[in-house]
């Protein structure tokens, strides 16, 4: 095979700097690992594998956090010998990619990479595991289609009260609104009646709208008062707080960048 010209190399250098694997870079221009190693080598010290095979940690509220945005924003597949887990973002949610990035690492001892699309705001938090990649199945279930009907696997008294508030924290900052009202929308009934059920069990007083759309899945709402969810802005804040993190629900939801 022919050596690269400098702007080949610069290339795979600069993918290799976003994505942090060899596998992706090799996988975007068609050459091996072993190919990529030699240049990428001479300019960056190559990450060795990152195997995860327990949990770090037993802290109920980042697991919670975790199934929670998972349930809203996760995806994951298995790709060519490789377990892939995708938490989906935006690219301007600066603070909360630091968190989800942190909340890995702190829960399962993995470095994840922030990936984001071009010419989009999208962006996501992606990394390999076989572990993880298993581990949520301890949490959720779901038929074929995700969106559809994933909801948590147990009823709300299999799970403590600390799981249950980092799992609601985690489904906020994923498929919910919270500025005057707080409005939590999703396609997944069991989704849905899960988020109802925490509500309640935290003494709030959701309800549930049901929105049946002409040649589209129903899509189910669950709103509180605008009252009651100014209370949630506050509890919520006191989740992130006792994580150790120094921010509102506000402003880890919606900037610095989309405030």
């Amino acid at each position: 095979m022919r050596k690269l010209s400098r702007k080949e190399i610069q290339a795979l250098c600069e993918v290799y700097r976003n994505a942090g694997s060899l596998r992706e870079v090799g996988r975007k221009f068609g050459r091996s690992q072993n190919t990529v190693r030699k240049y990428v080598s001479k300019f960056y010290k190559i990450k060795t594998k990152n195997i995860v095979t327990n949990i770090k940690t037993n802290n109920e509220l980042l697991i919670g956090l975790y199934v929670g945005l998972w349930l809203g924003d996760g995806t994951q597949y298995f790709d060519r010998r490789s377990y892939v887990v995708k938490i989906c973002s935006n690219k301007n949610d600066k603070l909360l990619n630091k968190v989800i990035y942190n909340l890995i690492y702190d829960l399962f001892g993995k470095k994840a990479y922030l990936i984001e699309e071009k010419n989009t705001n999208r962006a996501y938090i992606r990394f390999h595991s076989k572990f993880i990649f298993r581990y949520i199945f301890n949490y959720v279930q779901f038929k074929e289609n995700k969106t559809y009907s994933v909801k948590l696997k147990g009823g709300l008294n299999s799970y403590s009260d600390t799981f249950l508030k980092g799992c609601l924290l985690g489904l906020a900052l994923s498929d919910g609104s919270l500025k005057e009202r707080f409005v939590f929308g999703v396609t997944s009934k069991g989704l849905a009646l899960n988020m109802k059920a925490m509500l309640l069990k935290f003494q709030f007083s959701p309800y549930v709208r049901i929105q049946n759309r002409p040649n589209k899945a129903t899509f189910y709402t669950v709103t509180l008062s605008p009252k009651e969810s100014r209370y949630l802005q506050e509890f919520l804040s006191a989740i992130i707080h006792s994580i150790g993190y120094n921010y509102s629900f506000y402003e880890l939801k919606y900037g610095p960048g989309r405030i």
